[in-house]
């Protein structure tokens, strides 16, 4: 199989496992034991302060719209997707530091731990394969030799 196919099955499958994982997430909340869903309902019924909600708001949509533009344009191997891509999971690994704690099912979490595995393949295919070559020019990891 190319390297472009595979970084497109996996771009695919990341977002339908994604998906599958916040499903889950609501789904599951039923099965918490009581004393961890009475957290999750507090949590949820309590009041933000101005800056958490823009913080939250802002980031999330942020960070969607760029991983939703960054798939789209790995699919087509576009390189710049590649660098946004990585914008954007880095963004989002900084948002989960402002969230505090995170309760949900030990299915979901799984879930999302092989979301999280499918974009390290994501990262390594553009990065460090042929699979997004344009012109002959690959992006090569920084080492000694090649760091300026």
């Amino acid at each position: 199989m190319k390297t472009q196919t595979i970084l497109r099955v996996c771009v695919v499958l990341e977002w339908v496992v994604y998906i599958i994982g916040v499903g889950l997430s609501f789904v599951l909340q039923d099965s918490l034991p009581t004393p961890l869903k009475d957290w999750l309902v507090a949590e949820a019924e309590r009041d933000m302060a101005v800056h958490e909600l823009v913080l939250l708001v802002g980031g999330v949509v942020v960070l969607l719209l760029s991983a939703i533009v960054a798939s789209v344009g790995l699919l087509f191997l576009q390189r710049w997707a590649a660098w946004l891509y990585l914008f954007s999971f880095i963004v989002g690994c900084l948002l989960c530091l402002f969230y505090g704690p995170v309760v949900e099912h030990g299915v979901a979490d799984v879930v999302g731990d092989v979301a999280t595995f499918l974009s390290g393949l994501v990262l390594g295919l553009a990065f460090f394969t042929d699979a997004l070559r344009t012109g002959g020019v690959r992006a090569e990891p920084i080492t000694g030799a090649n760091a300026g």
